[in-house]
């Protein structure tokens, strides 16, 4: 159900707010028992995911005119290099675009298909 769909009819939103009210009362004991816990183990995942994981920050596009002369000429060529700057293992790095892209082939029904290996 959208969030359109609950404001624009009243009894909707009420009955929603008591829902979200109900869902809090419920959670909070359990949150505030152990909050510092809970953050730290957030922590935690979180620079687990920072070392295992790329987590990008920005595209960085480098354009060079194959003619230095004419760069703007009509029909002038281009080579491009595209990075993704970003971070892993607490090191800043840039990661050519390529690296990044995953490609599989269509197999039959689905390209979410399980593959050995």
């Amino acid at each position: 159900m959208s969030r359109f769909a609950i404001a624009n009819n009243p009894k909707m939103m009420a009955n929603f707010e008591r829902f979200e009210a109900e869902i809090s009362h419920w959670v909070h004991p359990i949150a505030e028992a152990q909050p510092k816990t809970w953050m730290d183990a957030l922590k935690n995942y979180r620079r687990d995911q920072q070392q295992a994981f790329f987590s990008p920050e920005r595209i960085i596009l480098y354009l060079d005119p194959l003619n230095e002369d004419e760069p703007f000429a009509p029909g002038a060529e281009w080579e491009r290099e595209i990075f993704i700057h970003g971070w892993q293992n607490n090191e800043e790095i840039n990661v050519p675009l390529e690296q990044l892209l995953l490609t599989r082939e269509f197999e039959g029904d689905s390209w979410f298909k399980k593959t050995a290996g």
